[in-house]
């Protein structure tokens, strides 16, 4: 009777502490992978496994000098309670200056682009100015439609973007006749990887049109021209090309791919000489809003196998990073009873060394980790 009720007490035992390792979410020794990192760090693949060879996801957040949250995961090894060599941290700033009301970050944490914070001040915001061109008659009517799910009636509106991304704006004019015309095109924000913006400006003689384009692309170049009249489109590698149009106004689309693979679509409409229609078109002027707080801003922090940190906090960060955070959900309290968030993000950035003797590039890394909070 009383080997059994010691083998109870193991089995109880056994189930308890089992029981407890399912509820903390920094330790996964065994079952599904719940936190993890694969990247190139430097020219070298590095994967990462919390509960396989000792990682596990730290979690924590801290309120700086500043009054500005932090929220902080990192993978490291569990024996470690240092700087720890192979470890990687993703620190996010709140979006807020001040820490009242600090606890909610769901604000901070939504899908989408998110800037790489910068010792002077990373852009907080972007304000953009749009300004739009009507021919053959009066505007009575203009509707934006910026792409983030605002909209506005002013004629030259300046919008500000909250984070870096790719928007479609669209613009609707109608003229005092009832004459409407409408145009769509995407505007590249901030730091979105090798997404690129491209134009063309047209010249008229006749029914003859010469389109000359302008891109931020990486050559070589391919431009596929679709010229909106029913014509076969045509591929080039030349910046310019000629068409003939039949009297009135076309919407002509110009695709061009650069050497990334990336391809910007740009839109535009045109007349041949002499139409009696309306036709709507705009340009844009980004200004990026700087925040001596780097609010919203994320920080990237890499300790290689000898302990030197590396960190995206520099100046230098090109515009082609990014920090792409493409699911959000709240996960089970840490060991600390802290509630979390677990995120999937697509990241490349440079790497810095703290003593400014050199960099690495961190490419293509998909990750999944996690950040405490209020």
């Amino acid at each position: 009777m009383q080997n059994k009720k010691n083998i109870l007490a193991i089995v109880l035992l056994i189930y308890f502490v089992s029981g407890c390792k399912k509820n903390d979410p920094e330790v996964h020794p065994a079952g599904p992978t719940v936190y993890s990192f694969n990247g190139i760090i430097g020219g070298t693949p590095v994967s990462i496994t919390s509960g396989l060879n000792n990682y596990y996801m730290n979690t924590s957040y801290f309120l700086d000098g500043n009054g500005v949250y932090e929220y902080t995961g990192e993978f490291r090894d569990k024996n470690c309670t240092g700087n720890c060599s192979n470890s990687l941290k993703i620190i996010f700033k709140d979006y807020r200056q001040s820490y009242i009301n600090a606890g909610n970050i769901d604000t901070v944490l939504t899908p989408g682009y998110y800037s790489f914070a910068m010792p002077s001040g990373s852009p907080a915001k972007y304000a953009v100015t749009f300004n739009p061109s009507f021919n053959k008659g009066v505007p009575q009517l203009y509707l934006w439609n910026f792409g983030d799910g605002t909209t506005s009636n002013a004629i030259n509106p300046t919008h500000y973007f909250l984070h870096p991304g790719i928007y479609p704006v669209s613009l609707f004019i109608q003229s005092t006749t009832s004459c409407s015309s409408s145009i769509t095109n995407n505007v590249v924000i901030g730091q979105v990887g090798n997404a690129f913006q491209s134009a063309f400006s047209p010249s008229v003689s006749g029914n003859m049109l010469t389109f000359l384009t302008s891109t931020m692309g990486i050559a070589p170049i391919s431009f596929d021209w679709n010229f909106g009249d029913g014509s076969a489109p045509v591929t080039t590698t030349s910046t310019s090309i000629t068409h003939s149009y039949s009297p009135g106004v076309y919407q002509a689309t110009l695709s061009a791919t650069d050497v990334t693979g990336y391809t910007a679509v740009h839109n535009m409409n045109i007349s041949t000489q002499g139409p009696t229609w309306c036709f709507a078109n705009y340009y844009s002027l980004v200004n990026p809003v700087t925040s001596p707080y780097n609010l919203a801003g994320v920080i990237i922090e890499w300790r290689d196998a000898g302990g030197t940190l590396y960190t995206s906090l520099n100046d230098g960060q090109l515009k082609k990073s990014y920090f792409n955070i493409i699911s959000v959900e709240n996960y089970i309290n840490n060991a600390n009873a802290q509630a979390t968030k677990k995120i999937h993000a697509k990241i490349s950035c440079t790497l810095y060394n703290i003593t400014n003797t050199g960099s690495v590039l961190l490419e293509n890394a998909d990750v999944v980790f996690s950040v405490a909070h209020l």
